[in-house]
């Protein structure tokens, strides 16, 4: 052990003054804890550093270049005046919760191969994680990023979650990378936040309300990214701009999707593969636990080597936040305890039976849950819609209320007649979108309630000539769509002998009913034009 742990040259500047270190390419074990020390400067390029302690420690100048962090680092309440983490791995979990970094913290090109956690964190300059990698579950919740923060090219592997916390200037979240769950619930973007190229989770229950909550008092700018999530923005608030991908937008088959997808087989079965794997790996850290709390009680040593993860446990208990297999209980679909035997195995393994049993649970409670995903859907594109609607962007608030109608339409909550409705309003029109659709309804139906006046005619006594029958019928008709509700005016004696015979010829009733006929005729037509003209001033931008 002493060849592994040199000499470190430790300076003070005078008495009761801040110490210096410099422990380039040294090797430090657990045996260095300094907590509450204060430094004025520290330099541990290239170093090893395994289960080392600097809570509460002050650093006037910190730098860790490349140095690489087994097992567990704390770093609770430290304060920085400048630090500089680039290239660095940690191969166990860094907390960094309640530190402040009073000048520029650079985490750029970093490893988090065990995750982080960097709650209630002060970022008073900027913030760069550029390129950096977090291979299991990251927690940035109540941070104040008070200048800009930068997230660039960023791959988050486990859950990324930013719950309540503030961006007082620009955020940049350009190329980064989302594969798990996301949550940026109650988040304040103060300036603008670029998302622009991100990858988002395919799973519905990663990003479902991932927004909530969250304002965006700038510009918001989703363009470029593999991005049809619209159901992660159900509550979210814009108060200025904000651009998303056209290629989604703008595309009817890529709207078609989304709907699709939030009932595809393959999705839920996606979703509860990866809830099996979350559970056997949480089955696992309690078999782990257990484990070790026997070999404590029996007087056994534990040693601190192995795999960095001896310490952890010896001092710290996983809380609910800090445990990724708890995150199950935090994503949109919330699923219940689920029933479950207990291990076969020691080592907390599932029986195939059990998996089998786990898979069909999730996927029935996944079920029970697609109306509230259209329904977060149906909310998204509506925050979306009005945001855009304060851009003047017709065309893109129409296709955001289309989204929002099919979704509101797949809901347990719409009745059959407003189904109804919604299903003739998108065939006639596409939810207002298509200029002809409407124009050609209206043809159609005129042709086709000639015909039906036609029959209506020759099912009584005539002197109308058969040949001309055709004509005056579609005449009738016609005059339903151009002069609208004009045949409640027509009298008998002004009118032409095909008009007079199907409305005064036969009776009282068949007058109201010829009449209430063509008014319906005449109101549809009305609407159609008016779809019409709607979708012009839509497409051509006629403000």
């Amino acid at each position: 052990m002493a060849q592994d742990v040199p000499r470190i040259p430790i300076v003070k500047e005078k008495d009761g003054a801040p110490i210096s270190i410099h422990a380039k390419h040294a090797w430090l074990s657990l045996r260095y804890k300094w907590a509450g020390t204060e430094f004025g400067s520290a330099s541990f390029w290239n170093a090893r550093l395994s289960d080392v302690g600097f809570s509460n420690a002050t650093f006037r100048y910190a730098d860790f270049l490349n140095a690489v962090f087994g097992g567990r680092s704390d770093f609770f309440g430290a304060n920085f005046q400048s630090a500089y983490f680039g290239d660095v791995i940690f191969e166990g979990k860094p907390y960094f919760n309640g530190a402040v970094f009073n000048k520029s913290a650079n985490f750029s090109k970093a490893t988090f191969n065990n995750g982080a956690n960097f709650d209630n964190a002060v970022f008073n300059a900027s913030a760069g994680f550029a390129n950096a990698s977090f291979a299991d579950s990251v927690y940035f919740r109540h941070v104040a990023f008070n200048r800009a923060a930068n997230f660039t090219d960023v791959k988050f592997q486990g859950v990324a979650n930013f719950f309540n916390s503030a961006f007082r200037e620009n955020a940049h979240f350009t190329n980064a990378s989302f594969e798990n769950l996301v949550r940026f619930s109650g988040v304040a973007f103060e300036k603008a936040c670029l998302f622009r190229f991100a990858t988002w989770p395919d799973l519905p229950d990663d990003y479902v309300q991932c927004f909530l909550d969250a304002q965006f008092q700038r510009l918001a700018d989703f363009s470029g990214a593999d991005f049809g999530a619209f159901a992660a923005f159900d509550g979210a608030i814009f108060y200025s701009e904000v651009r998303l991908n056209d290629d989604v937008v703008y595309n009817n088959a890529a709207i078609g999707k989304i709907i699709k997808n939030v009932r595809s087989p393959k999705i839920a079965e996606a979703s509860a593969a990866r809830a099996l794997a979350v559970k056997e790996e949480e089955l696992r850290r309690e078999a782990e636990r257990k484990r070790r709390s026997q070999q404590d009680s029996s007087g056994l040593s534990i040693s601190p080597d192995d795999d960095g993860r001896a310490a952890e446990s010896a001092t710290f208990q996983f809380g609910a936040e800090d445990d990724p297999a708890s995150e199950v209980a935090s994503r949109f679909f919330n699923m219940p305890p689920i029933a479950y035997r207990g291990p076969d195995n020691r080592d907390g393994g599932m029986s195939r039976a059990q998996k089998k049993e786990f898979i069909r649970n999730y996927l029935v409670e996944y079920r029970k849950r697609i109306p509230l995903h259209y329904r977060a859907l149906e909310n998204g594109a509506r925050s979306l819609k009005h945001a855009l609607e304060n851009a003047r962007d017709k065309l893109g608030e129409q296709r955001l209320y289309r989204l929002e109608l099919l979704a509101r339409r797949r809901q347990d909550k719409t009745g059959r007649f407003e189904h109804v409705l919604s299903r003739m309003y998108q065939i006639t029109s596409d939810f207002g979108a298509s200029m002809w659709r409407p124009l050609i309804t209206v043809i159609v139906v005129t042709l086709i309630m000639a015909q039906i006046y036609a029959g209506w005619w020759g099912l009584f006594s005539h002197e109308t000539p058969v040949e001309s029958v055709s004509f005056e019928a579609l005449d009738f008709s016609a005059r339903a769509v151009f002069r609208p509700f004009s045949h409640w005016a027509v009298s008998e004696l002004g009118s032409s002998t095909f008009e007079s015979e199907l409305l005064f010829g036969n009776g009282a009733f068949n007058k109201f009913m010829v009449r209430l006929v063509t008014t319906l005729q005449s109101f549809f037509s009305v609407i159609m034009l008016f779809l019409t003209a709607l979708s012009a001033r839509r497409h051509f931008q006629l403000h």
